[in-house]
């Protein structure tokens, strides 16, 4: 027996959870939510997480899940805290994450009559949910239990329904909230989708094949996307076929035979033949969102005969303005269909991105040698000591742009939070990506991200092998360097929002973790090792970088490609 809150309609909720392998909780503290956190913190194969701030709570669980591949659930009081749940949903949604997000609520007589935290919470996600419920007040009869449980199995259902998603249970909730009971072992009824994988038919094929052939410069691109070793397989043969395939770290595919570093390779040129030349007449984009924006460019700039978009999508993806064929299935389905068709690429083609590859590789090296202290030279000496077999998340903008003109090993895992590519949570998403990682979990992050989601250390399970790396350079640098903020007058202020005075050592005393700083080149090469040491705690490095000079260096760094 174990104690247990004495709503029926919660003790359903938390015992399908269990028994559908939802049993990582996220729990922010709360009183109407005070029936899920006694069932939650009392059910005995139920791990609850507390966080106290709603939306470095809600990021935290998204890593869990990350990781995992499993839902995590997030479980809030009502008013505004649900909406704080808000930014780390629509990352969730945009990256098909499943999160469980569980928000308690006043019963509906008090919406909107001048109760406290009384707001209304029906469908408070609907732009970036993938479906929501409402769970009835409480249960009378035999039929309102057997639709709550009908409904709770529906929602954790459709989390892990491709796309996967995150979903929303809405729960009001009636005083007296805190009384209690104890129960024994106790089974709802479970139902499960059987949705079998399906391949493409025998007609499909044909035509795709008759495409091939007569179409022969064929690019695959990829997007965000986790750790496969059979869809990189199936890539790898695909370019013994002359198939050119373009990736960027966070697809998490590697081989020599595939293009790694895009904003490298095709950095800008006056040259539009020599442009034109690398244009696909076949593109197939797998994974989600691309960082890079030159490739976007590129592709758009004219009329692609052939886009294929695969995989599970919410809508259809037309990116580049020419999508003819959308294909809802798995990419390794697609993949080997597209393997076994009897079809063989320009060689000329991909031999055009080889030589363009090593042509900028070398360019790139020599620049090294002679780079002042900056972003740049700093995001290489990164790179070159990262622990063998780490999981890095890039923060956005810079650190995730940063990262695509570097080459590395095949041992890293990458993440960054590129659903929608905002920099409100990359800190809590890589702490709690972490609890459940065995290896290194480093987190690279500019100094405003990191300020942004300094709650993100306010929480008792920062791991060890957590190491977070800040890129001080006094603001947002990017808009120093993207045309357009860069030459108004109100860039400093507005745009860059220069920061004076604030540095991570001064959180990282607050939390009593390691810090490291590092000022310029010595500095960082003394610092690096000891950094990535494991110890009893995480740790914070600090690299100050001067903000007026690291725009210049990337901009000279992309023109001496072209010389």
């Amino acid at each position: 027996m174990y104690k247990t809150t004495n709503k029926k309609l919660i003790i359903e909720l938390v015992e399908l959870l269990a028994i559908k392998q939802v049993t990582n909780v996220v729990i922010s503290p709360g009183s109407r939510n005070a029936p899920l956190i006694i069932a939650l913190a009392n059910h005995p194969e139920i791990k609850s997480f507390v966080v106290v701030d709603e939306r470095s709570a809600a990021f935290f669980a998204l890593g869990m899940a990350q990781i995992l591949n499993t839902p995590v659930a997030i479980v809030s009081t009502s008013g505004s805290a649900a909406l704080n749940y808000a930014p780390a949903i629509s990352e969730a949604y945009y990256q098909q994450i499943p999160l469980i997000v569980i928000t308690a609520d006043r019963p509906t007589e008090w919406i909107n009559q001048g109760e406290g935290q009384a707001i209304d919470q029906v469908q408070i996600y609907r732009n970036f949910i993938k479906s929501s419920f409402n769970l009835p007040l409480d249960v009378f009869s035999n039929d309102e239990l057997w639709y709550a449980n009908r409904t709770i199995n529906q929602a954790i259902n459709d989390s892990i329904t491709k796309p996967n998603g995150p979903v929303h249970i809405n729960a009001p909730l009636r005083e007296p909230i805190y009384n209690t009971e104890m129960i024994q072992e106790y089974r709802p009824r479970v139902f499960q989708y059987v949705i079998p994988d399906s391949k493409l038919p025998e007609y499909q094929i044909s035509d795709l094949r008759t495409i091939l052939n007569s179409n022969r410069k064929i690019l695959i691109l990829a997007g965000m996307l986790p750790q496969n070793i059979v869809l990189n397989n199936l890539l790898i043969e695909l370019t013994k076929k002359n198939v050119v395939v373009l990736t960027e770290t966070i697809s998490n595919l590697h081989s020599e035979r595939f293009f790694g570093v895009i904003d490298r390779d095709i950095t800008i040129t006056s040259n539009i033949d020599f442009e034109m030349q690398l244009i696909p007449d076949v593109l197939i984009t797998i994974g989600h969102s691309v960082v890079s924006k030159r490739i976007k460019a590129l592709l758009r700039k004219t009329k692609i005969a052939h886009h294929w978009n695969v995989g599970y999508t919410y809508s259809a993806q037309d990116t580049y303005q020419a999508l003819t064929l959308d294909f809802q299935l798995m990419e390794t389905v697609f993949l080997q269909q597209l393997l076994n068709i009897d079809f063989n690429g320009d060689e000329h083609y991909y031999n055009r991105w080889q030589n363009l590859h090593n042509f900028r590789k070398q360019k790139h090296h020599q620049f090294l040698q002679n780079c002042e202290w900056s972003d740049f030279l700093a995001y290489n000496t990164i790179f070159n000591n990262l622990p063998s077999k780490s999981h890095i998340h890039l923060g956005n903008s810079t650190p995730a742009r940063y990262a695509q003109l570097f080459d590395y090993p095949e041992n890293y895992t990458w993440l960054s939070n590129r659903g929608t590519s905002g920099i409100d949570g990359s800190t809590s998403t890589a702490v709690g990506y972490a609890i459940k990682n065995e290896q290194f979990t480093i987190l690279i992050s500019g100094d405003l991200s990191f300020y942004y989601d300094a709650n993100a250390l306010w929480n008792n399970y920062l791991n060890r092998k957590l190491r977070i790396i800040v890129f001080n350079n006094q603001g947002g640098n990017i808009f120093r360097y993207i045309p357009g903020p860069d030459s108004t007058t109100e860039l400093d202020l507005y745009f860059e929002a220069v920061q004076s005075g604030r540095t991570a050592g001064q959180l990282a005393n607050m939390y009593q973790i390691p810090y490291f700083s590092a000022h310029n080149q010595t500095e960082l090469n003394s610092v690096i090792k000891s950094f990535f040491e494991l110890s009893e705690k995480p740790a914070i490095l600090e690299i100050f970088t001067p903000r007026l000079i690291d725009a210049t260096v990337l901009r000279e760094y992309f023109k001496f490609l072209n010389k």
